[in-house]
């Protein structure tokens, strides 16, 4: 799959969701684009957004130890020892896949209210 913007020197895409991910974060003015703002005021990147869900998502489970959990991994001890606390025994959780609500457990239980999605079975046990 080939890129459609003229001139673009970028070899085709094996896949064509791959070539519209280039030719979205490549090819798009900034302002077009999703952004999603780190909601850690203190961090370099609550000011300055990531375009991509995936790379905002490697953030929040690398930079701040949030337990995000990864498809199709199974993650052991030593990565639950590493979590940040303030995330597990704070009563909140983040969705994984909107990414962009702290969802206060208390009020909401384990169900997203942006989108539905219920936090996963190993992250609940983690909180109780």
């Amino acid at each position: 799959f080939p890129c459609p913007f003229r001139g673009c020197t970028q070899a085709p895409f094996r896949r064509q969701a791959d070539c519209d991910r280039h030719f979205n974060m490549v090819h798009q003015d900034d302002s077009k684009k999703k952004q999603f703002r780190c909601d850690y005021k203190k961090c370099i990147r609550h000011a300055q957004p990531f375009y991509r869900q995936d790379h905002f998502r490697d953030h929040l489970r690398d930079f701040h130890k949030e337990d995000l959990l990864r498809r199709g991994v199974r993650d052991d001890a030593e990565w639950w020892e590493e979590r940040a606390h303030r995330a597990i025994y704070d009563r909140w959780w983040r969705c994984n896949r909107c990414l962009v609500v702290r969802v206060q457990i208390d009020k909401y239980g384990y169900t997203c209210p942006g989108c539905n999605n219920n936090c996963e079975p190993a992250r609940q046990t983690a909180r109780e």
